[in-house]
């Protein structure tokens, strides 16, 4: 007996083996044919990748893997119930949350780090699962990594990669076999399975899109597991292709193999009691990956910035951002509208339904037929993703085309991706939507194209009454599409949607608003309360606004915490308000981003409450409103009166009746220190509006750094702060000189405080004789200064 030790060519994985002399030339035989099959295997998966396929329809929706962009993936995923919802409430609150829990909790993960042992095992052997909302990169990711082992760069411990999409498996027969479902994609391995076999530990298969599988995979059914039919015992066995899958994870078949495994967070509980060895979850995009993108995208730094800065300065569409699919979307819709340069007037898309408006619009630029027959046909793939929305369906076949009229054509190609069976012999073929929210907007559409437009009300009944999530992005594409500016687009290439159908839906809005305005006594209706402000906001019916929400005597969202896109809206169905009688913010957990999406309605408000933690004190808020009531009562005009300001549980306050009109109120904490509410640059704001400010900034903890932007404040000459006070906010002789230079032009400055309490040593102002000095020399200039303390 001796040894033969098989040489690592092109990245193949030596192994070694007892052989005996007579077999010495068949196994090099064999290993020369393996070599050839592995790399012509791993050239035709390099082809097969370099291409992303963004959207469906001709050439223009594929693109170069050049321009993937690393994804935030970390492991240990987070609660279902946070990624569920996550389409919903990011943006920049999510990039923050994103950055506190990868840099101080969560580990973070490269794609060729998902098989390593740095992450508590000890094999390179294993189930990984990847979980993400659907766009975040799943497909992609997993697109890239074959495409890198592919090229030599990651996982080349593993000698052969083999890649299957549920979606595809959907259209297999009843029973299979892993060499039937192998030699089906990849039909050059016909004759050299059986080796390849032999070492499962150099094996990865990878199933992507558990979440679109039609059939159901119990890795912890008993039955299945015990009963001879339902085993899989080798790559030959034939059986249903969920226990192909199911042993392959628990080891059955190719014990040693590894199995990475991608889905949306609902298909997660399949594998709950699977053996997994390492869950992770993509995060997405943080800015700085958001930046890239946009840079990769446009290929010009100029455009790129420029489309960046106006995509971030609105939060609705920040927020979508997070996900690639999104900013591709954005990118694609923006793009045209840059280009045109200033001189072309076209409104820039705010709402999520302006976005997606605009961006079928433009799919429709690429088809030729005739306007009437675009509305037709669209209107049937619309009530065909409609039924996909309420069964939770995503994938499509030839009966469902045919329940609906539809035929597969260039055109529904446009909006639908086709999947075909890799067996030749095979005809079926299945079809998709690129995305789901794509789903979602063409349900809608598809009601504001139907004549006659029958059962409006009873659908959007529907939709708002479900609890489960499922019909929110659906319900706020079709009160979006009522609106004459999200639907401009689309008009022009599908003719004018129908009057009557738009009417229901601003009926039903608004009769929607009056009843939820009726009950919020609870947090679950303030909640039903905030979701019809989003669909108020995706409207854009400023007169509806005005007309609902300026009648009310106060508007509520105490308990309900508000995140960055929760207080833009609110901001912008406020705005046309005259006056807004009360505004209830206690315990919305707002903090200083927050509170800058809603700094321009503040002035609108007879009275605002604001508390961030524990319970207030009643009888304070009842004497701070009963104060409201009188000032307004002496014929001042109808802007904020009374605005609360109070953080953690008061043990001690004080009120200072002022006889201005705005009253800030800082309550302390038992620990005798303030949570800093307003910062310089909230300040710089409200110091401009109608409001006269008092009694600011005293005991919180702004040191130098956070007063400079204070003097711009200072400097403006609408600027109608009356007294500052900047007691107790460790501040040092570095500050003095722009407060003074700051001052010199201000005119509504009377009384200036920069006194600290001697208990309080550590957030004690420090001055020396040289500010003094100057502060003296300050007064002698300015005569209506008329205090320094």
């Amino acid at each position: 007996m001796m040894k033969v030790e098989k040489a690592s060519e092109a990245g193949f994985c030596a192994t070694t083996q007892t052989l005996g002399e007579g077999s010495l030339r068949p196994t090099q035989v064999q290993y020369i044919n393996l070599q050839k099959i592995h790399n012509e295997h791993k050239e035709t998966l390099r082809k097969q990748c370099e291409k992303l396929i963004v959207e469906p329809g001709d050439n223009e929706g594929i693109v170069s893997l050049d321009r993937y962009t690393d994804l935030k993936i970390i492991s240990s995923p987070r609660q279902r119930s946070l990624l569920e919802h996550e389409l919903l409430s990011r943006g920049a609150e999510h990039e923050k949350w994103q950055k506190l829990n990868v840099q101080q909790l969560l580990e973070k993960i490269r794609i060729d780090q998902l098989f390593r042992s740095s992450f508590g095992r000890t094999s390179l052997c294993g189930t990984s699962v990847v979980t993400g909302v659907a766009g975040i990169g799943k497909t992609t990711m997993v697109q890239k990594i074959v495409h890198d082992w592919a090229a030599g760069k990651i996982y080349q411990q593993f000698n052969f990669v083999f890649l299957f999409k549920f979606r595809e498996l959907n259209v297999k027969g009843k029973r299979t076999s892993l060499n039937r479902m192998v030699l089906d994609s990849y039909p050059y391995f016909q004759k050299h399975l059986q080796n390849v076999w032999e070492e499962p530990n150099n094996i990865l298969i990878i199933f992507d899109g558990l979440d679109e599988f039609e059939e159901t995979i119990d890795f912890t059914d008993q039955h299945r597991n015990a009963a001879t039919e339902y085993k899989c015992f080798d790559p030959e066995c034939r059986c249903e292709v969920s226990d192909i899958v199911r042993c392959l994870v628990q080891g059955k078949v190719l014990k040693g193999c590894s199995v990475l495994i991608t889905s949306r967070p609902i298909g997660l509980e399949l594998l709950d009691q699977a053996k997994v060895d390492l869950w992770v979850e993509i995060l997405g995009f943080f800015e700085e990956e958001r930046g890239e993108y946009f840079r990769r995208f446009f290929g010009n730094q100029e455009l790129a910035d420029e489309v960046f800065a106006y995509v971030k300065q609105n939060d609705i569409l920040y927020t979508l951002c997070f996900n690639p699919c999104y900013c591709r979307i954005i990118c694609s819709t923006l793009e045209p509208l840059f280009k045109r340069g200033k001189g072309f007037e076209a409104p820039l898309p705010k709402t999520v339904s302006d976005l997606f408006s605009n961006y079928i619009a433009s799919l429709l630029n690429r088809w030729g037929c005739s306007v009437e027959n675009r509305g037709v046909l669209l209107q049937k793939i619309g009530a065909m993703a409609y039924e996909g929305v309420c069964k939770k369906k995503l994938v499509f076949y030839a009966d469902d085309f045919r329940r609906h009229h539809l035929e597969p054509s260039q055109f529904t190609s446009g909006f639908m991706m086709e999947i075909l069976d890799e067996d030749p012999s095979s005809k079926a073929a299945v079809h998709t939507f690129p995305h789901l929210t794509i789903q979602e907007f063409l349900a809608a559409l598809s009601f504001l194209l139907k004549s006659p437009p029958e059962g409006i009300k009873t659908i959007l009944n529907k939709a708002y009454g479900n609890s489960g999530g499922r019909f929110e992005i659906f319900l706020r594409f079709l009160i979006g599409l009522s609106s004459s500016s999200s639907a401009q687009q689309l008009q022009e290439k599908l003719g004018l949607f129908l009057e009557s159908s738009t009417l229901q839906v601003k009926d039903w809005l608004k009769a929607q608003l009056e009843e939820d305005f009726k009950n919020v006594h609870s947090e679950w209706r303030k909640r039903k309360l905030l979701n019809t402000f989003y669909l108020l906001y995706e409207s854009q019916d400023r007169k509806l606004m005005r007309e609902i929400i300026g009648s009310k005597n106060t508007t509520d969202f105490s308990g309900v915490p508000l995140n960055l896109m929760d207080c833009r809206v609110l901001a912008t169905v406020l705005e046309p308000c005259e006056m807004i009688e009360e505004l209830n913010l206690v315990y919305c957990g707002i903090e200083d981003d927050q509170i800058q999406r809603i700094l321009p309605v503040l002035h609108k408000c007879k009275t605002l409450s604001y508390f961030k933690t524990a319970n207030p004190d009643s009888e304070l808020k009842h004497h701070h409103q009963q104060s409201a009531g009188k000032q307004s009562s002496r014929g001042f005009t109808p802007y904020l009166t009374v605005l609360h300001l109070i953080q953690g549980k008061p043990s001690s306050g004080r009120f200072t009746p002022y006889r201005t009109v705005l009253h800030l109120i800082l309550i302390k904490q038992s620990s005798r220190r303030f949570t800093p509410y307003l910062t310089a640059s909230s300040l710089i704001q409200l110091s401009t509006s109608t409001a006269t400010f008092r009694d600011l900034l005293t005991d919180n903890n702004l040191k130098d750094s956070g007063v400079i932007r204070l003097w711009e404040a200072l400097e403006k000459p609408d600027c109608k702060i009356e007294t500052l006070e900047l007691n107790n906010n460790r501040l040092t002789d570095v500050c003095i000189e722009g407060l003074c230079s700051a001052l010199e032009g201000n005119q509504s400055l009377s009384a200036l405080d920069l006194n600290s309490d001697v208990n309080i040593r550590e957030r004690a102002n420090c001055f020396t004789f040289s500010s003094f000095s100057q502060l003296e020399n300050l007064v002698a200039q300015r005569k209506n200064l008329k205090l320094i303390r």
